[in-house]
């Protein structure tokens, strides 16, 4: 699974905010998913809860605010 990935978490209500989620790597033993719910939120779960998530789809808004950040040096 790639970073931007959007994920769908099985053990939660579809009509929940927190059902889905965009899959933001993995740190130490847990995952981080960012999702909106009363403002932007970082969701951490366990890395081996991972395999039940369900991919629903890829978002290109990290490709987007990484081409935004980068500096491009003009003539350096």
């Amino acid at each position: 699974m790639k970073i931007g990935t959007i994920i769908q978490n099985p053990w939660v209500n579809a009509k929940n905010p927190l059902c889905r989620g965009i899959y933001l790597g993995i740190k130490g033993k847990y995952f981080e998913t960012l999702c909106y719910y009363n403002g932007i939120r970082i969701n951490k779960y366990y890395k081996s809860d991972l395999k039940y998530f369900i991919i629903t789809g890829e978002t290109k808004s990290f490709e987007f605010i990484r081409n935004e950040l980068t500096i491009e040096s003009e003539g350096e």
